[in-house]
């Protein structure tokens, strides 16, 4: 490979713009001891660099954001689901024996309806458990 003399080099600087983000310094006069070309392809592969990692970055936040989201979404939907179904097939089933019972006796209408608040709380709890259960289950 022939190596090419450098046309920056030993140059001196006539012009430059003042950057103000980097305190307003000026480098006219100067002589270069580096080569421009140089410089600039070193400084253009750091600010490729700089943005590789940063989008790696953002990529691996945001899929752990997501997979985090994901999950505790999944639980609580499914419980939910699982808590509904089961507390709705209670219901059925009280309700048919109810139904039963209404055959039975048509007098004691008035005593049933104190007692069918604690008997929905219960259920719920319950089936709350239940729905704790199956998702153990499923997690093992």
């Amino acid at each position: 490979m022939v190596v090419k003399p450098s046309k920056t080099k030993g140059k001196k600087i006539l012009q430059r713009e003042e950057d103000p983000a980097k305190g307003g310094r000026s480098f006219i006069g100067q002589r270069l001891s580096i080569d421009l070309h140089c410089l600039a392809f070193k400084s253009a592969r750091r600010r490729r660099r700089r943005r590789r990692r940063r989008r790696r970055r953002r990529r691996r936040r945001r899929r752990r954001r997501r997979r985090t989201r994901r999950t505790r979404t999944r639980t609580r939907t499914r419980t939910r689901t699982i808590t509904r179904t089961r507390t709705r097939i209670r219901r059925r089933e009280e309700e048919e024996e109810e139904d039963d019972d209404d055959d039975d006796d048509d007098d004691d209408d008035d005593d049933d309806d104190d007692d069918d608040d604690d008997d929905d709380d219960n259920d719920f709890m319950q089936a709350k458990a239940w729905g704790i259960c199956i998702l153990r289950e499923l997690k093992m």
